[in-house]
């Protein structure tokens, strides 16, 4: 039955110059149907429906896939760059909310975001190996190995990108000094949430508010910073480097 409806679902997608809109609107059906069994990993017909969508979506797969491999073609193959967005495409399957978006949509803006994301990674990976292949070093004693050398200069440059970061935020308009105090004297400097209340003559949560704000800013710019490589998780990122408290 499902394969009939896939096979179906499949034969719309490639006639799309000369697709009816009651055809779209039956392919639009069959897609939903698909990825609600697809993410239900239970459901005995789930890999079938996965592998519908990805065969559906192959054309757009290959064309993220070649615009990535173009970047990436010295250093890795192809089919590698493929599996890579394919593996992203399942993913998103999986975190794909039906009752925010069509799926199509969804799709074609969110694995762009994540394949960048990714490519900015591996440009920056890459980089630092040419740097280490081509540069003789010569260790302190604390430096037993390249990897304790790499650990070392990508903390540095961490510490830097930080930095950065907080002295251009504390710069941002602000009605009143709370921004810039937290980002040069909390989060740059050692002041508590207490000393910068009082100084200020603010209430305590007022500060701890604006903190908290400021983490989650602070966490997008880590997790899109192509330089740390950090994975944000749901216990947050909490002591990186001893940065946050």
């Amino acid at each position: 039955m499902y394969s009939e409806i896939y096979t179906k679902g499949l034969s719309i997608s490639k006639n799309y110059r000369k697709r009816a809109t009651k055809d779209s609107q039956e392919l639009y059906r069959i897609i939903n149907k698909a990825v609600f069994i697809a993410q239900d990993r239970t459901h005995k017909e789930s890999e079938k429906a996965l592998q519908f969508l990805i065969n559906l979506y192959t054309p757009f797969i290959s064309s993220i896939s070649y615009h990535l491999f173009k970047k990436l073609s010295e250093t890795l193959e192809y089919s590698d760059v493929e599996q890579e967005v394919r593996y992203n495409f399942i993913f998103l399957v999986g975190k794909y909310k039906n009752e925010r978006s069509v799926f199509s949509y969804y799709i074609k803006k969110m694995l762009p975001r994540y394949m960048t994301k990714w490519v900015n990674k591996e440009l920056s990976y890459n980089s630092r190996m040419s740097f280490f292949n081509n540069v003789n070093i010569i260790y302190d004693g604390v430096f037993h190995s390249n990897d304790a050398v790499e650990d070392y200069l990508m903390s540095f440059i961490t510490n830097n990108e930080y930095i950065a970061y907080m002295n251009a935020a504390s710069l941002e308009k602000s009605k009143s000094r709370t921004n810039e105090e937290i980002c040069l004297n909390y989060f740059l400097g050692s002041d508590t949430i207490s000393e910068i209340a009082q100084r200020l003559h603010i209430s305590y949560h007022a500060v701890y508010q604006k903190i908290s704000s400021k983490k989650e800013d602070l966490k997008e710019f880590l997790k899109t910073n192509p330089f740390c490589g950090l994975n944000i998780t749901s216990t947050g990122i909490d002591n990186i480097h001893g940065y946050m408290r």
